[in-house]
């Protein structure tokens, strides 16, 4: 052959892989020079996973789930796919089984699939499914799912979750994905915090590991609730109070919204001007969501420290009027006989301004003293100050609370000071 032309060979192979081949050069004499290489992925090759999984519950038929799901676009080594070579397996994870179960008969060509999950008068649970992508026959190494998908009716309006009884009333799905899970704590388990709404109980999140993504000392978890029934309600919202550690807090919560299968992350909540060790109190507009059905997923990313707090959660119609007992304030010792100044922080969370209210100030859970608050415009807070003494013939510790007292007012888990100032 003349330098520099080109020159084809064919070869027929009869095994799937990878198969290299080499050209070695040479002269009449056989003496051999440089050689050269090329590998090549001969037949299917194992293809990425589905993408894009989604699962609609029939509106008329609960427990009926339509999923969809969108081709891999390449196999694992890059190379494109032709969407004619691929077929799909479907699988449920059957609850009572403990054990993964393939639904289809045959391969599946088209890329949606409707089935019972349970039936239509079951109470509301979690189906769980994955999607199985073959590319000529080869399966997948990995499988793409919906995650934890509440069927059944939802839960009417209001929906709280505050305590171990609500735990069991509702379904509560955990995806500890990332190095996080999430469980409850009673007073007295942690040194500083107590329970929000004065039941005994509190939600936190825990990092148990460190993110393969995010790296060291940080960590994701997923909190994920029932479907909850939005219709009729006219201002609808998710609230919930969060507990701020330290100056150093960086914890991040990402709300996401999971409605006909579509997810959207409604907003996300960090802690920059929280204040510490004191419960706050967070809404989450759903407006977008009027009448519809929608579940909610509270994404927790830890950043540095091991703990996040959250109590009392509730999906309502915001109320017109919630007053918020935030937090009493007192110095820790004085001197017997001298007058000093207990201070109650309260805020207005409700929709429209309050007129006319009392706050009162209970030393030791007796009522000391009484003050009126004529206005308190939605979205702002009042400091209340209370002059108080405490004689050589009293106790000698004294914890101050603070409690709203307003006939207004539609929401009453938040009316009372969570923590006491201990003043000696």
């Amino acid at each position: 052959a003349a330098p520099g032309s080109t020159r084809t060979i064919s070869d027929k192979v009869t095994t799937v892989g990878t198969h290299t081949y080499t050209v070695v050069s040479s002269n009449l004499a056989g003496d051999e020079g440089r050689s050269t290489s090329a590998s090549v992925f001969v037949g299917p090759n194992v293809p990425n996973a589905p993408v894009d999984v989604k699962a609609v519950e029939n509106a008329q038929s609960f427990g009926e789930l339509t999923l969809s799901w969108k081709d891999p676009e390449t196999d694992i080594a890059g190379n494109p796919l032709l969407a004619a070579n691929l077929t799909y397996n479907v699988y449920f994870y059957d609850n009572a089984k403990k054990e993964w179960i393939l639904l289809n008969e045959q391969p599946l060509t088209e890329r949606t699939y409707t089935f019972r999950a349970q039936a239509a008068d079951a109470p509301q649970a979690f189906a769980q499914v994955l999607i199985e992508a073959h590319n000529r026959g080869v399966a997948a190494e990995e499988f793409a799912g919906a995650g934890l998908v509440a069927v059944g009716p939802g839960y009417q309006l209001p929906v709280a979750m505050t305590c171990i009884d609500d735990v069991k009333k509702y379904i509560i799905g955990i995806d500890d994905w990332e190095g996080c899970e999430f469980g409850m704590k009673a007073d007295g388990d942690m040194s500083s915090v107590i329970s929000q709404d004065g039941d005994g109980q509190f939600f936190y999140g825990e990092r148990v590991g460190s993110s393969t993504t995010l790296g060291a000392s940080k960590g994701i978890g997923d909190f994920v609730f029932g479907k909850v029934d939005l219709f009729g309600a006219k201002n609808p919202v998710f609230t919930f109070y969060t507990w701020k550690i330290t100056e150093t807090d960086k914890t991040r919560l990402e709300i996401i919204a999971i409605c006909n299968g579509e997810r959207k992350t409604v907003t996300t909540i960090d802690y920059n001007n929280d204040d510490n060790d004191i419960w706050t109190k967070k809404v989450v507009d759903l407006s977008e969501y009027k009448d519809k059905a929608i579940q909610l997923i509270i994404r927790y990313y830890s950043d540095g420290l091991v703990y996040c707090f959250f109590d009392n959660m509730k999906f309502m119609d915001m109320p017109d009027y919630d007053l918020n007992a935030v937090a009493v304030t007192a110095p820790e010792s004085v001197v017997g006989g001298d007058t000093f100044d207990v201070t109650a922080t309260i805020e207005n969370v409700g929709r429209l301004d309050v007129s006319g209210f009392d706050v009162e100030l209970l030393a030791n859970n007796k009522v000391v003293d009484v003050k009126h608050v004529d206005l308190l415009a939605a979205g702002e807070t009042a400091n209340v100050s209370f002059e108080q003494i405490i004689t050589m013939a009293q106790d000698k510790v004294v914890e101050y609370t603070a409690r709203v007292v307003c006939s207004a007012d539609l929401d009453a888990s938040n009316n009372i000071t969570p923590k006491a100032a201990k003043v000696t």
